[in-house]
């Protein structure tokens, strides 16, 4: 008895002994086979590249490239809003980039026989689409800028003398109040900027070169830092005879970064444009 006992002892102490004793670790996953192979990369969609092209590229050559993808996408969805405003974006910016904007010079005039070309081939499908999407969307922001800017390179393409005659200076202007309505500061107060060029290109007697300096020092309060907004304030001050402002807001312009996407597509020639100012003030010193 007694050793059967002394057995039973001896037992119950080895199984406390194991149960304190750590568990051992899982043993490790298998190794993945050297020869396993990679997941296929995601292939971008037509779509995402032309979105792509919108946000990040600033030549001609590539919002052609997105023009030739939404027109692609517009026929197999005819009447697609999104995708009609995203043709006339495009549409916009090859404009943009191969005209400089339509910007308003120091010498001479954006209304040269190359551009207006451009505008008179693009200019009339971009506000059609544009205005499409504008009944169905009255008070859309991006809409509404959208179309005016295609709007201005339609009725430039008539040259300016012609377009105030056929009425067009109205519905400019109704463009720009209408993006003021909505937003002051929509694209660093480009309300104010459609403005301030109509009465600095405008013939006479519709040209007015205090108003213009008017509406460009409010787009320039708006966006202090945008280079065409200062490059603007400069050449109306330039226009009505005030050389020290003239001189500080080109210098601005020629020396500080553009900012907002529509003024980078066509910044070189902004800057262009400040350094003949300086130019042309420095003769007259």
């Amino acid at each position: 008895m007694h050793r059967i006992a002394l057995a039973a002892l001896v037992l119950a102490a080895a199984a406390a002994l194991r149960a304190e004793e750590p568990a051992a670790p899982p043993p490790p996953p298998p190794p993945a086979a050297a020869d396993a192979p990679a997941p296929p990369p995601v292939e971008k969609t037509a779509l995402a590249e032309g979105d792509e092209i919108l946000g990040s590229k600033h030549d001609a050559a590539s919002f052609e490239r997105a023009v030739a993808i939404f027109d692609a996408e517009l026929a197999k969805k005819p009447g697609d809003l999104e995708l009609s405003l995203k043709l006339c974006t495009a549409l916009n910016a090859v404009m943009r980039a191969r005209t400089a904007g339509n910007l308003a010079l120091v010498k001479g005039t954006s209304d040269t026989p190359a551009n207006k070309r451009v505008w008179g081939e693009l200019g009339k499908r971009a506000h059609d689409l544009c205005t499409t999407v504008q009944k169905a969307r009255p008070k859309d922001l991006e809409t509404a800028l959208q179309v005016a800017e295609s709007y201005m390179y339609l009725s430039s393409s008539m040259g300016i003398i012609q377009a105030v005659l056929s009425g067009a200076a109205d519905q400019y202007k109704k463009n720009a109040d209408h993006i003021l309505a909505l937003d002051k500061r929509a694209d660093d107060g480009v309300g104010d900027v459609y403005h301030g060029a109509f009465f600095i290109v405008a013939p006479w007697p519709m040209a007015d070169v205090k108003k213009a300096r008017e509406h460009f020092a409010k787009s320039a309060a708006v966006a202090p830092r945008s280079v065409r907004n200062r490059y603007y304030v400069g050449l109306s001050a330039f226009k009505d005879g005030d050389l020290a402002v003239a001189e500080k807001e080109f210098s601005f312009a020629r020396d500080n970064p553009c900012t907002t996407k529509s003024e980078i597509d066509f910044c070189s020639a902004i800057k262009a444009q400040a350094k003949i100012g300086l130019a042309e003030i420095a003769k007259k010193k």
